[in-house]
C-alpha cells in the first residue's frame, strides 16, 4: 500500500507527493493490532534502506581513503561501528524518526473529518499546505526587506498574483542558493586552510587534488546551467521581476544582505540580455521558442 504517490501540480510547476485514497481509506477503518503491525513492517523495511546507504558510504570512502575496495568482512564491521554510524547516519535513529512520524500521520488521517478518500481533494490539500509553507518562509524571511507600498496594501500577501510569482520566485532562489554554496565551498577550498586541516586531519582523506577541484567546478558548472535554464523561462523571469518591483524593496535586499536574492536579481538580468542578444540567433535557447 503506497502512503502517497506523485502527481505533478502546474501552479507548483514540479510533482508533489499528495497521500493515496487507498492509504486514507485503509486509516479511517484499519484497527489497533493492524496499524501496529503495519508500522512495524515499514519500520523494518526502513532499517534495511538506511544500512543498504550507510554501507554505500563507508564503500565509497573506504576506497577514496585507502585506494582500494574495502573487503566484505571489513565492511560489515563498519557498518556496525558506533562511530560510522554517528557519522554516517544512525539508520535506527532515522528509521525511530519515520516511525513515529507514520504514527502521527495515521492518527491524524483516522481521526481528521476534512481528510477523505478523494483523489481530487488530496491533491488540492498537498499542494495548498506546500504554497503555505512556502508563502510563510518567504514572508518571515523577507519580512524586512518588503516595500512600502506592498506592506501598506491590505490582503496583497494573499492575492493570487502575488502568490503565484512568489512560488515562481522561490524555485530560482534556490537554484540561485544551491548555487551560490557550490561557489563558496570552492573559494574556501582555493582559499581558506580551514577545509584542507578537516578533510586531511579530522577525517583523514587525501588532500584536495586538481581532479577534485575539476569534479567541484563541474557541479558548479551544472547548477549554473540548470539556473540559466530556468531562467530562460519567461514566466519565471517575469515573476521574480514582478517580486522585485511590486513586492521587496532592492535597496533593502542589498542592506540587510540577502545575498541569495541580491544575486538572483543579477541573474535574472543577465537573462534577459541573453534573451535579447540571443532570441534571433540560430541554435539559441532563445530562439524559435514559444516563451512560458
Amino acid at each position: 500500500m503506497k502512503i502517497t504517490e506523485p502527481k505533478f501540480s502546474k501552479r507548483l510547476d514540479k510533482e508533489i507527493y499528495p497521500r493515496t485514497p487507498e492509504f486514507v481509506a485503509w486509516c479511517k477503518v484499519a484497527k489497533k493490532p493492524d496499524v501496529e503491525a503495519y508500522i512495524q513492517e515499514e519500520y523494518e523495511k526502513d532499517i534495511e534502506f538506511y544500512v543498504d546507504h550507510l554501507r554505500k558510504r563507508i564503500k565509497e570512502g573506504y576506497k577514496e581513503v585507502h585506494g582500494e575496495p574495502c573487503s566484505p568482512e571489513r565492511l560489515e564491521e563498519l557498518v556496525n561501528d558506533p562511530h560510522q554510524r554517528q557519522m554516517g547516519g544512525d539508520p535506527e535513529r532515522y528509521s525511530d524518526i519515520n516511525k513515529d512520524y507514520l504514527k502521527e500521520l495515521i492518527s491524524e488521517v483516522k481521526t481528521s473529518k476534512s481528510v477523505v478518500a478523494d483523489a481530487d481533494k488530496l491533491f488540492r490539500q498537498a499542494e495548498q499546505a506546500i504554497i503555505k509553507n512556502e508563502m510563510e518562509w518567504f514572508f518571515e524571511n523577507y519580512q524586512k526587506t518588503l516595500n512600502n507600498e506592498f506592506s501598506n496594501r491590505k490582503g496583497a500577501r494573499t492575492e493570487s498574483t502575488t502568490i503565484d510569482n512568489v512560488l515562481r520566485f522561490r524555485v530560482a532562489e534556490e537554484k540561485q542558493y544551491s548555487l551560490l554554496s557550490r561557489q563558496k565551498q570552492i573559494w574556501k577550498l582555493l582559499h581558506s586552510p580551514g577545509p584542507h586541516y578537516l578533510r586531511e586531519v579530522v577525517f583523514k582523506l587525501p588532500p584536495v587534488d586538481g581532479q577534485y577541484m575539476m569534479e567541484e567546478h563541474e557541479i558548479e558548472k551544472g547548477l549554473q546551467a540548470e539556473l540559466q535554464k530556468l531562467l530562460s523561462r519567461k514566466s519565471y523571469r517575469d515573476a521574480i521581476n514582478f517580486v522585485f518591483s511590486e513586492v521587496l524593496d532592492v535597496e533593502k535586499t542589498v542592506k540587510f544582505k540577502k545575498e541569495t536574492a541580491v544575486a538572483l536579481q543579477t541573474s535574472v538580468q543577465e537573462a534577459e540580455d541573453a534573451y535579447k542578444i540571443g532570441r534571433r540567433a540560430r541554435g539559441s535557447a532563445y530562439s524559435g521558442k514559444k516563451q512560458r
